[in-house]
């Protein structure tokens, strides 16, 4: 896959997640809702708020 088809986020702690660039604009709106999500529960963990 071309780089140019990619994106990337970078979220807390240096993580970095990587994925196929979206198709529509559906699925952009879900992908960085989950990246927002995704954030946020990294950035809670490092907090020390373990989800259950």
């Amino acid at each position: 896959m071309a780089a140019s088809q990619l994106m990337r986020f970078w979220l807390p702690e240096g993580l970095s997640f990587a994925s196929r660039y979206p198709d529509t604009d559906v699925a952009h709106k879900n992908l960085r809702l989950y990246v927002e999500r995704l954030r946020d529960v990294v950035t809670g963990v490092a907090r020390g708020d373990v989800p259950q």
